[in-house]
């Protein structure tokens, strides 16, 4: 399942995050995937580990297996691919490929499927001020979460070979962060991020 966003810039970012939201719920209350998650886990030991630990044993397994793949959406068009769909194909030997929203939906789906709860953060990388963009304008997704025992806030991008960091580091040292979106969960709660 592929779904297609054509819209504004102005309601993209609300759009995208829908759906890529639409996708996690799908995909972590999937057994299959749950299962293929937890196993990922199980092999690296870090079954009872904190959740720090076991999004950067996640992230490590995924910037190994699926995130070589980088195919970019075209202009004011972003297309968000299932984790389903993605983990499908890496499961049949297929090259899974996508972008960052789809690559954040399918992490984003790991992490939740093992009760982390998280959101996005649009951010700006500085590369594209030469393309004429303000660094205030968000030209890429990543994924935040929140260690439901500390209530750390952390950060992890799945289309770089970084490791999971938090917030203020990957701020001040690799891109501006934008806007993060605030999390509503189904129940009505909201969970911040800030």
């Amino acid at each position: 399942m592929q779904e297609t966003i054509k819209t504004s810039p102005k309601t993209l970012l609300e759009d995208l995050t829908k759906k890529i939201y639409e996708l996690v719920l799908e995909a972590k209350t999937d057994y299959r995937f749950k299962k293929f998650v937890v196993s990922i886990l199980r092999r690296n030991d870090v079954l009872r580990e904190d959740a720090k630990t076991k999004a950067q044993v996640l992230l490590s397994w995924f910037q190994k297996n699926i995130r070589p793949y980088y195919v970019p959406d075209g202009f004011r068009v972003e297309n968000v691919k299932s984790p389903l769909l993605m983990l499908a194909e890496y499961q049949r030997g297929d090259t899974p490929y996508g972008d960052c929203d789809d690559f954040v939906a399918f992490y984003i789906a790991m992490l939740e499927s093992i009760g982390i709860p998280t959101t996005v953060a649009y951010v700006s990388y500085s590369p594209h001020k030469e393309a004429g963009q303000s660094s205030n304008t968000p030209n890429h997704i990543v994924a935040l979460f929140k260690d439901p025992k500390t209530n750390e806030v952390y950060l992890a991008d799945p289309t770089s070979n970084l490791p999971v960091m938090n917030v203020y580091d990957y701020h001040t040292r690799i891109a501006k962060v934008v806007v993060v979106v605030e999390r509503v969960l189904p129940s009505g709660e909201v969970v911040k991020f800030a």
